[in-house]
């Protein structure tokens, strides 16, 4: 999970997220250092082990700033958050950790986007999974293969039916389309075309050149033309249902 500690931690942080839960309740002095990787690590503990109220109540607590630390919420804070609520399938819950998140100024990550786009979508909102997934283009939310295929899932899923989880195989389809039917030629080439510079950057090794940092940079910025051009081809076959 993107910005957050692994399980591992979380585990080795056991007792100490304890004592960090008691000092919480009883004002205890306590040896675990305040911060909002501290509390990211309870949130997600609580997660894990299906507590999902309780993580809940936590970050509501540092909403509230009811804690006396002055510690916000960051992203691995509302990321272990929802963790906890989709597990529970708590979606409401999801959908109203999305808008906290806009109201306090976080900017989502690929796991909050892709939690956001599950929830509205077991909640058979179809017009808000389209509204969040163009909600991209305007935002800083990061894009990458796993995102780009969860949202085409729902923007063009006559062709994600045909081509899977792998970009080839809908590359392939949408050349098929393109002979299939001429209305949509423009549309689909440009994914295509989009499509393959995806792949060939997502190829990438780090070189003097290029380091880590400046390709991931750029990856994300072709997975979100790729994205804009799925909108695109939605939009075309939309209007010839």
């Amino acid at each position: 999970m993107s910005g957050l500690i692994n399980n591992r931690q979380a585990r080795n942080l056991h007792i100490e997220c304890i004592l960090f839960r008691e000092s919480l309740t009883t004002n205890l002095i306590c040896t675990l250092s305040y911060s909002e990787s501290a509390y990211a690590a309870y949130i997600h503990a609580l997660a894990v082990n299906k507590r999902h109220d309780e993580a809940m109540s936590i970050l509501d607590t540092m909403l509230e700033s009811s804690n006396d630390d002055g510690i916000q919420p960051g992203i691995s804070s509302f990321t272990a958050c929802m963790l906890g609520a989709m597990q529970s399938e708590a979606f409401e819950d999801v959908i109203r950790l999305n808008d906290k998140m806009k109201k306090v100024g976080v900017q989502p990550n690929t796991t909050t986007f892709q939690g956001i786009l599950l929830a509205n979508a077991r909640l058979g909102k179809k017009s808000d999974v389209v509204k969040e997934i163009e909600s991209v283009l305007s935002s800083q939310t990061p894009m990458d293969a796993r995102s780009f295929l969860l949202c085409a899932k729902y923007l063009i899923p006559s062709i994600l039916k045909d081509g899977g989880g792998d970009i080839e195989l809908i590359r392939i389809f949408l050349r098929k389309q393109v002979e299939e039917n001429p209305h949509i030629k423009h549309e689909a080439m440009e994914l295509n075309k989009s499509l393959k510079d995806c792949l060939r950057e997502d190829q990438r090794k780090p070189s003097k050149m290029k380091n880590k940092v400046l390709i991931k940079r750029e990856r994300n910025k072709l997975w979100r033309v790729a994205l804009n051009d799925a909108i695109g081809l939605s939009r075309v076959l939309e209007t010839e249902r």
